[in-house]
């Protein structure tokens, strides 16, 4: 299982940068135009919610993403 090492190291990453970010810097701008620091972590963090839906409740997921094509 290594990807899954992988990805738990990289969440823990990930926490260590966010903790240190003030609440001013949450409005930074991206190398993504247009996004701040606060679209790229919410960004992220829909995916990773998106990801943990999929394995454990795949039909609730397959209907949270149909949804979405509705819009």
């Amino acid at each position: 299982m290594e990807i899954l090492g992988d990805l738990i190291d990289e969440q823990s990453a990930l926490a260590v940068i966010v903790d240190r970010i003030d609440d001013a810097d949450w409005l930074l701008p991206t190398p993504s135009p247009g996004w701040t620091i606060a679209h790229q972590i919410a960004h992220l963090t829909y995916f990773d919610r998106a990801a943990a839906q999929a394995i454990a409740d795949p039909s609730g997921f397959c209907e949270a993403r149909d949804a979405l094509f509705q819009r």
